[in-house]
């Protein structure tokens, strides 16, 4: 058998993980703490691939076989629509820099008319993030299928701006105009650096109050973590764990619509739930704790140094305690 059923460090659920061949890596949470069932699992899962393999390997791959493969195995959806349109019907072989260029040209072209006559052009940054970025992430889990060889794509040239960031002066006009449990989540992300998706998914039985640790479970490249609670984030989302799910956001939208409400009644700038997080939570380790990209990199947050530099740091799980002087941000 291919996958098994193995624990990962700091999650008390079996997870199945392997490789197929013509499927590719697998990495999928039981939710099981017992070992015999997270092997009948693992067992039922193989048996389900091997499955749809011997129905899906005929005839000439596209990039649409692609795309559906990418999909079902757990891939964003987001921004896909273009690439099917523009490359949906081409075989994988026949993909090149050349083909992937034209196709951006047709998919955003120079100028497009939008409402009451206003003439917008797309930035080279829209274009690299909802065409090139997501495409080459299609093509790179094609050729870990073996159905094409690998292919580098060369981006379009972008200057990266400067992040925006929360500071003490934006959080104590934000907490006098928002409500609190908007005022929780915002203390969650900037504490933690967590997405907006992890926030949204967080369940009280993942958060252990006495250790100030929370469990995950939705992160951008699909491995749960843990993350360190700061005595501030305890304090904020205690009054929340008594439901379901912490947090009763439907939606990332919701949460930046009561963040841009609540800006434009304090006047301040509006920050969406990225840069109160992400961006915040970097910025100030960064700026106040001299902390660097190694250091950040080490909590799980990031996976690649690379991301973090923009930032300037990375964190450990112990380095993620230096997170405890952001509390400063929330005192009147």
């Amino acid at each position: 058998m291919s996958l098994k059923a193995t624990k990962r460090k700091g999650s008390p659920y079996y997870q199945i993980t392997g490789s197929i061949k013509g499927f590719g890596r697998v990495r999928e949470t039981t939710e099981t703490t017992v070992l015999a069932v997270a092997e009948k699992l693992a067992f039922e899962r193989e048996k389900e691939i091997r499955g749809l393999l011997d129905k899906k390997q005929t005839g000439v791959k596209t990039v649409a076989h692609a795309i559906e493969q990418y999909m079902d195995n757990g891939g964003e959806d987001r921004y896909l629509k273009q690439i099917l349109q523009q490359l949906g019907k081409l075989p994988l072989t026949s993909i090149n820099q050349e083909v992937i260029d034209k196709a951006a040209r047709a998919a955003y072209p120079g100028y497009q008319r939008q409402k009451g006559g206003k003439v917008y052009k797309h930035s080279k940054s829209t274009i690299k993030r909802q065409f090139y970025v997501p495409l080459a992430a299609i093509l790179h889990y094609a050729h870990d299928l073996d159905w094409m060889p690998y292919i580098r794509i060369k981006m379009p040239k972008t200057k990266r701006p400067a992040p925006k960031w929360a500071n003490k002066e934006w959080f104590s006009k934000f907490n006098a105009e928002a409500e609190d449990e908007l005022k929780a989540i915002v203390a969650f992300l900037a504490g933690t650096g967590s997405r907006i998706s992890e926030a949204l998914n967080l369940r009280p039985a993942d958060v252990n109050l006495n250790t100030q640790e929370a469990y995950l479970r939705t992160t951008k490249n699909g491995d749960p973590r843990m993350a360190y609670l700061p005595d501030f984030v305890i304090e904020a989302i205690k009054p929340y764990m008594d439901r379901e799910k912490v947090f009763s956001f439907i939606d990332r939208h919701a949460v930046n619509k009561r963040l841009k409400k609540t800006a434009e009644r304090a006047g301040i700038e509006y920050l969406s739930s990225h840069k109160v997080g992400s961006h915040t939570f970097a910025t100030n380790l960064a700026k106040y704790r001299g902390m660097d990209a190694k250091a950040l990199t080490a909590t799980g947050r990031w996976k690649d140094p690379k991301s973090t530099y923009h930032y300037t740091h990375y964190l450990s799980q112990e380095q993620a305690k230096n997170a405890d002087s952001l509390g400063e941000l929330f005192k009147d």
